[in-house]
């Protein structure tokens, strides 16, 4: 072979090696960018997936999350019914269909218990029944359960707490019926039977003074009692204008326990309850804003303080004009250790005594405004 051909040779060799080298690098990048294509996808699919992943985790919180500020209210209720519904209903809004909501029966005897809820802190106010057109509903007035919490509801009485708690408050022994009573007669007397209603002239027997002023004491024994109505009075059987607290006429249904009982409501409790309730130093105020009718001149508010219907406890405040356009009255009323009271108005002092038709509004202290029969507190 000549020098001619072995460089022909040469460069042949060169350019082959050189084609071959320049494919293997072609080769060589076009994987490692498909590599790098393919992992920039499948971490997009990963990132994607865990987002999605992440957004049902949050729905599926979102809706299994409980709503906030649940607030719960558990009724205990004491009967020898043998079965019991609670009818009732949250501040103003609607009462549940009668004859209510059955209770179920509580791990303690004799005892009925069912637990509501509300979005907000509201008072409860509640009423029961067995289903046979028997209620219990505190001589119509209902029971008001102020806030939530645990309370136990017996006849004519609710106390905050659990059963064991209220056993301890209603536990009498053998002293039966046992009576807190507070009132600004000299010589109050307790008169009681075992039927709602009494027509005899006994004025009952004379209650005994405590160490707190203007609280008296008795003792009904257990011996007598099942359930009583008792009556209370100023002790001049001789008056025909005698005082008597009777509570609408009916008396206060009371069982086996002891009670304070002051302007018609009655709370389960010892002598050291009564210290802690009758306290004179308290003065509660309400303040009441009433649209009167367009053709009144004037304004009256007659009133009982606390749940007392009797007509000799009724008061008269005279209301002023605040607001001629409007014909708005103002009037504002000493409760002292009171907070509720019951109120009708009128353009004049001659109020009715016919109890059938006494519709007053149900109070409380501090501000309150009535319009077109519709309560709302400020």
């Amino acid at each position: 072979m000549g020098k001619s051909d072995k460089k022909t040779v040469i460069i042949i060799v060169s350019v082959i090696a050189s084609v071959v080298f320049f494919f293997v690098v072609a080769v060589v990048c076009a994987f490692l960018f498909s590599a790098k294509i393919s992992k920039k996808t499948n971490g997009d699919v990963t990132k994607e997936k865990q987002q999605k992943n992440e957004k049902s985790d949050t729905l599926k919180s979102d809706v299994t999350k409980e709503p906030e500020n649940v607030c719960e209210y558990v009724v205990n209720y004491k009967t020898e019914w043998p079965a019991a519904n609670i009818h009732y209903r949250f501040g103003d809004e609607e009462w549940t269909e009668v004859p209510g909501i059955p209770m179920e029966k509580a791990s303690e005897e004799g005892y009925f218990t069912i637990t509501l809820t509300s979005d907000k802190e509201q008072q409860l106010e509640v009423c029961f029944n067995d289903g046979h057109d028997n209620w219990d509903s505190q001589n119509a007035e209902n029971y008001i359960l102020p806030t939530s919490g645990s309370y136990v509801v017996t006849t004519g009485a609710a106390v905050q707490g659990t059963i064991e708690e209220a056993k301890e408050k209603f536990k009498v022994d053998e002293n039966g019926i046992v009576i807190y009573y507070f009132s600004r007669w000299q010589n109050p007397h307790v008169k009681y039977c075992k039927e709602d209603f009494d027509v005899s002239d006994d004025i009952g027997t004379p209650m005994e003074k405590t160490d707190i002023p203007c609280v008296f004491t008795c003792t009904i024994p257990a011996s007598e009692v099942d359930t009583v109505y008792v009556r209370f009075n100023d002790g001049k059987k001789d008056d025909l204008f005698s005082s008597w607290d009777k509570n609408k006429f009916e008396g206060y249904p009371l069982k086996k326990g002891s009670y304070t009982v002051y302007e018609g409501i009655i709370k389960p409790g010892n002598l050291e309850d009564a210290r802690a309730r009758f306290d004179l130093s308290i003065h509660n105020e309400a303040t009441v804003y009433f649209h009167a009718p367009s053709d009144w001149k004037r304004c009256y508010m007659s009133y009982n303080v606390g749940l007392a219907l009797d007509y000799q406890l009724r008061k008269t405040a005279t209301f002023v004009q605040v607001d001629a356009e409007q014909n708005i009255y103002k009037g504002t009323v000493d409760l002292g250790m009171s907070e509720t009271f019951i109120a009708e108005f009128s353009d004049t002092t001659v109020l009715s005594m016919n109890f059938e038709d006494y519709k007053p509004y149900n109070l409380t202290c501090g501000v309150t405004r009535i319009k077109d029969g519709v309560v709302t507190k400020e």
